[in-house]
């Protein structure tokens, strides 16, 4: 079977497309069972970023994302406490804590964004802006 340049260029702009459509509707699901976990790359919130993402669940406590600087002293933790978002981080060793108002293991979606402006860290949920201030230095 032979094929031509414009077969084989068709065919893959068609899976590419397929692909780009299939990929917007997919995301990941965790059934509760132990050892279940995704890899990322780094999040290189250094100066000015945000991560977000959409999620439902029906627990009240659970781990929703979890990164480090490899040991040394920064993270940033986003948990489930008592059915509610948790956002606890370290920054030069400072660290500090945040819990939304707000429940959200009622089965139902809900947008989470996490945006960092140097030492300003706030936590939106569902459109509601909490921030998540350091100490000063040396306070």
């Amino acid at each position: 079977m032979s094929f031509t340049a414009n077969s084989v260029f068709f065919t893959l702009k068609v899976s590419v497309l397929l692909g780009s459509l299939l990929g917007l509707c997919l995301g990941l699901e965790f059934m509760g069972l132990p050892n279940q976990w995704a890899r990322y790359l780094r999040w290189d919130a250094s100066t000015r970023s945000d991560l977000s993402f959409q999620f439902k669940t029906n627990v009240s406590t659970g781990l929703l994302l979890y990164l480090d600087d490899g040991g040394v002293c920064d993270f940033l933790c986003l948990s489930l406490v008592d059915g509610r978002v948790q956002l606890r981080f370290s920054m030069d060793c400072a660290e500090t804590a945040v819990l939304s108002n707000k429940q959200v293991n009622d089965s139902s979606w809900h947008f989470l964004m996490v945006s960092r402006d140097r030492l300003r860290t706030v936590l939106v949920l569902d459109g509601e802006g909490q921030a998540g201030g350091l100490p000063p230095p040396g306070g």
